[in-house]
């Protein structure tokens, strides 16, 4: 400003050297005339300028504006991604739980099955010992206690093939089950992994974000600043203008005086 100053002072001190030591009328109103022009180009200029600086600044608003609504997405975003992972968390215990309640369910169908087994075996002992006896007692009815046996065994081996085959689909029942729970673990896992470095990636764009309305908060405090220094200059300026017009009325006032006083010498 004080630069601007100094050359608005030698501007007015160039124009007062550059007048002749006697100007007519005419040439003073001319040199009024583009001094006003000049003023009234200065002041355009300087609305034109101050025009712009607030459509810069109603953008920059208009930006930052923007910024923050995308700061409030992500921030909505990174809520409903927690609500995701807890849910997934919850799922994964919730799985973790079935899975040691069904291995012990199925541990104790294996210890009920091994204690049954015996006291079956127990009881057909006796049964075959019981059938001895009747056969010894009961000779007539041999042929009937011999077919009492054999369905007695028959359905002894389709009982073991039963349970045999039962404890095999159990077997086949918690391979697979536990196969698929390895997958679904699996791939749970993997959507954790990709939502905690979604999670990262999303704090990270916040953090840049914030320093990025950080920087733009900077540069409008300096903007403003800046406004604020030319509007200072602008009136330095107005008022130098102002000065350099009320001497120019001075001297074409002096000039008026001294073209009367010279007409006054010439009569006389």
């Amino acid at each position: 400003m004080t630069n601007q100053n100094t050359l608005s002072y030698q501007h007015n001190s160039t124009m007062k050297s550059s007048l002749p030591p006697q100007t007519t009328g005419s040439s003073t109103t001319s040199i009024l005339q583009r001094l006003e022009s000049k003023m009234f180009q200065f002041f355009s200029e300087q609305r034109q300028y101050e025009n712009l600086s607030q459509r810069q600044c109603e953008e920059f608003e208009t930006k930052l504006f923007q910024r923050e609504e995308e700061c409030r997405q992500l921030s909505q975003e990174n809520g409903r991604l927690s609500m995701k992972v807890n849910e997934l968390n919850a799922l994964l215990h919730q799985y973790t739980w079935n899975i040691e309640e069904k291995e012990q369910i199925f541990r104790q169908n294996l210890e009920k099955l091994e204690t049954d087994q015996p006291h079956s075996n127990m009881k057909e002992e006796s049964t075959l010992k019981h059938s001895i006896e009747i056969l010894q007692y009961l000779n007539k009815e041999l042929n009937q206690n011999i077919d009492r046996l054999k369905l007695l065994l028959e359905s002894n081996a389709s009982m073991k093939e039963s349970l045999q085959q039962q404890i095999s689909d159990l077997q086949e029942q918690v391979e697979r089950k536990e196969l698929l729970l390895a997958e679904q673990f699996k791939s749970f896992s993997n959507e954790k992994a990709l939502y905690s470095q979604r999670m990262v990636l999303l704090h990270t764009e916040n953090l840049h974000l914030k320093t990025k309305v950080q920087d733009s908060e900077r540069m409008a405090s300096q903007l403003l600043i800046l406004i604020q220094d030319l509007r200072n200059e602008t009136d330095a300026l107005r008022k130098d203008y102002a000065q350099a017009f009320q001497t120019l009325k001075k001297e074409f006032k002096q000039c008026q005086i001294r073209q009367f006083l010279k007409k006054g010498s010439v009569k006389q």
